[in-house]
C-alpha cells in the first residue's frame, strides 16, 4: 500500500469525532531544505510507547541526506532532507504497526454487538442506565479498533430509538 494511502488510513482510525479536534497530524517544510511531520499521538494506543530514535546526517548541509526521528511525551517528530519525507512516514507508520495491537477488546467488541443487535432486532431496549454502560464501554475502546466506528453507530441508532419510545 502506497504510504499516503497508510497515513491516510492510520489517521482515519482515529477520527471518533473527538480525536481530531484536538490531535492530528503536521506536515510541513523547512529551509534548509527539508521536512518535518509532528504526529499527537495523545489519547491512541501509541501514547505510551517508547519509540527509539533515528538519526544519521547532516542537517547543515544543504546536499546531504540526513533524518532525525524520535518521540518526545506524546508527540512523534520527523525531520529529514528534501527527499525524505516517504522515509519519515514509513518509520513512523512501521513503528505504530507493530506497535498497535487492538485484540483485547475484541471480545467486548462483540458482545456488545451482539448486545445492541439483540436490543434492535427484538425490540427489548433495556433501561436508559444500561444504554449509558454500553455508551461508556464502547469509548473506552481504543479509537484505533477496526470495528469501533461500526459499533458506535449501532449503538446510536438504539439510543435514537430508545428516545422515540418515551
Amino acid at each position: 500500500m502506497d504510504i499516503i494511502k497508510r497515513l491516510e488510513n492510520w489517521y482515519f482510525s482515529h477520527c471518533d469525532n473527538d480525536w481530531e479536534h484536538s490531535y492530528g497530524v503536521k506536515i510541513g517544510t523547512l529551509d534548509n531544505p527539508g521536512w518535518f511531520v509532528e504526529i499527537n499521538l495523545t489519547d491512541t494506543l501509541l501514547e505510551d510507547i517508547p519509540f527509539e530514535a533515528v538519526e544519521f546526517g547532516d542537517s547543515e548541509d544543504r546536499s546531504a541526506t540526513w533524518l532525525h526521528c524520535h518521540k518526545k511525551d506524546t508527540v512523534f517528530f520527523g525531520y529529514g532532507s528534501y527527499q525524505m519525507l516517504s522515509t519519515i512516514l514509513q518509520k513512523f507508520l512501521d513503528w505504530a504497526d507493530a506497535n498497535t495491537d487492538t485484540a483485547p477488546w475484541d471480545d467486548t467488541v462483540s458482545r456488545l454487538h451482539a448486545e445492541i443487535l439483540q436490543m434492535t432486532e427484538h425490540g427489548t431496549l433495556d433501561t436508559i442506565e444500561r444504554l449509558r454502560e454500553i455508551y461508556k464501554e464502547t469509548y473506552d475502546i481504543p479509537t484505533e479498533h477496526p470495528q469501533k466506528r461500526a459499533l458506535l453507530q449501532a449503538f446510536e441508532e438504539v439510543w435514537d430509538k430508545q428516545w422515540d419510545k418515551t
